[in-house]
C-alpha cells in the first residue's frame, strides 16, 4: 500500500491490461502488485466488468467552472487575437473568461488558479512573451519574397556587384 499522502500513478491503458489478465484467469493481487497497481482498484473494475456494467473514466474532482464549449470558445478567441499580432496577457484573459461566466454565474468569480488549469487542460496554449510584429510584416507571402528577391538578383545586375559586395544586414546576424 502507498505511503499516506502519496498517491500511485498508472495509466487507464495499464488498469485495462491489467483487469484483462485478471479476467483471463491470473490472480488480482499479483497482477496489482506487478503493475504496481492497488488491489481494490483492479478488482473495482473488474467487478463492475463481470456485473455487465458499463465502465466510464471521468476525470477527477470538481467539474470546470465554465463548460467545455465556452472554453473552447475562450480558447479560439486567444487564438484569433494572437493571429492578429495581439497578445493576450494572463489579466485579458481573466477578465474574458470572467465576461463569459457572469452570463452563467453573476456572482462567480475566475481567479489565477483557474487560468492555470485551463492552461493544463489546453497545451496548445502556452504562456509566451509576445513580441510587437508590425502587421505588414506579419502578412508577408510566398510571392512577396519571390519579388523581394527577384529585385535584389536585378540591383546585383544591374550595378555589378560581386560576391565579396554583399553583407548581411538583418537584426539576427
Amino acid at each position: 500500500m502507498a505511503p499516506p499522502g502519496k498517491k500511485r500513478r498508472y495509466t487507464p491503458e495499464d488498469l485495462e491490461q491489467a483487469v484483462q489478465e485478471v479476467i483471463g484467469g491470473m490472480r488480482g493481487t499479483e497482477v496489482a502488485h506487478a503493475a504496481n497497481i492497488p488491489y481494490e482498484a483492479v478488482m473495482r473494475r473488474v467487478r463492475l466488468i463481470k456485473a455487465g456494467k458499463e465502465v466510464v473514466v471521468q476525470r477527477r474532482g470538481p467539474k470546470p467552472t465554465l463548460a467545455k464549449s465556452c472554453e473552447e470558445d475562450l480558447v479560439s478567441w486567444i487564438s484569433g487575437m494572437q493571429s492578429r499580432g495581439y497578445s493576450t496577457s494572463r489579466y485579458a484573459i481573466l477578465v474574458k473568461a470572467n465576461q463569459i461566466l457572469r452570463h452563467l454565474d453573476p456572482l462567480g468569480s475566475l481567479t489565477g488558479g483557474w487560468y492555470r488549469r485551463f492552461l493544463q487542460r489546453h497545451p496548445e496554449l502556452t504562456n509566451r512573451v509576445a513580441q510587437v510584429i508590425s502587421s505588414a510584416r506579419n502578412s508577408i507571402d510566398e510571392a512577396g519574397v519571390a519579388l523581394l528577391f527577384d529585385s535584389m538578383g536585378e540591383a546585383m545586375k544591374e550595378h555589378n556587384f560581386t560576391a565579396d559586395r554583399i553583407f548581411n544586414m538583418d537584426e539576427t546576424s
